[in-house]
C-alpha cells in the first residue's frame, strides 16, 4: 500500500474515536444528588447523629437499694450500729431507731436485728452484712459486700500477724494500702 493511503486510514480511525468520546461526555448523568443521600444519613462524623440502639426502646436499668451494716458498737448500757446505703442516716443508730422502714429491735456484739411489718432480718459482720431489693421489691439478705473496716485504724483487717516492731504498726488514720506503701518505702531507704 501506498503511504498516503495508510495515513488516510489512520486519520479516519483517529477521527472516529474522537467523536465517540465526545458523545460519552455529553451523555446525561447516571445518578443525581438523591442517590448520595446515604452518605449524609450515615455520616459517622456528624455530632448530632443518633445510633441505631437509641432509635429502639432502651432497656431501663433496675434500681437497686441497699442497707449495709458497717459497724457495731456495744457497751454495758446500750448498743449502737452504723449503716450505709441509699437512705441510711450518717450517724450511729440505737435500739428503736429506723433505717429504710426497718426498726432496730436488737443490737448485740455479733449481730443486729431489723424488723418491719412483715419481715425480720438479722445482719452480722461475718455472713450476712446487707439487705438489697430491686425496683422496690421485697428485701433479701445479701453477703456480697467487701470486708468490714476496722474503725480503730481505718483500714481493712488484712494483717495475719501482729506487727513485730512499732515502726510496722499502722499510724492513726492510715489505710492498709498507705501502710504497705510506707513500709515498702522504708525498706527501700535502708
Amino acid at each position: 500500500m501506498k503511504p498516503l493511503t495508510l495515513i488516510l486510514i489512520t486519520l479516519l480511525l483517529a477521527g472516529g474515536s474522537v467523536g465517540a468520546s465526545a458523545q460519552e461526555t455529553n451523555a446525561p448523568p447516571g445518578q443525581d444528588f438523591s442517590s448520595f443521600d446515604i452518605i449524609a444519613r450515615k455520616n459517622i462524623f456528624d455530632q448530632s447523629r443518633i445510633g441505631v440502639s437509641a432509635l429502639g426502646s432502651r432497656r431501663r436499668q433496675p434500681r437497686i437499694e441497699r442497707i449495709t451494716l458497717l459497724a457495731i458498737g456495744v457497751d454495758p448500757t446500750h448498743g449502737e450500729a452504723y449503716f450505709g446505703g441509699n437512705d441510711a442516716p450518717e450517724r450511729f443508730l440505737k435500739i428503736g431507731d429506723h433505717v429504710d422502714g426497718f426498726e432496730l429491735s436488737r443490737i448485740t456484739p455479733d449481730c443486729v436485728r431489723l424488723t418491719n411489718a412483715s419481715n425480720t432480718f438479722v445482719l452480722d459482720m461475718d455472713d450476712r452484712r446487707s439487705l438489697r431489693r430491686v425496683d422496690g421489691g421485697p428485701w433479701e439478705g445479701s453477703s456480697d459486700q467487701a470486708d468490714p473496716v476496722d474503725i480503730a485504724t481505718n483500714s481493712a483487717d488484712d494483717t495475719a500477724a501482729a506487727p513485730a516492731a512499732s515502726a510496722e504498726a499502722p499510724h492513726p488514720g492510715e489505710s492498709a494500702i498507705e501502710r504497705k506503701l510506707r513500709l515498702r518505702r522504708e525498706q527501700e531507704e535502708k
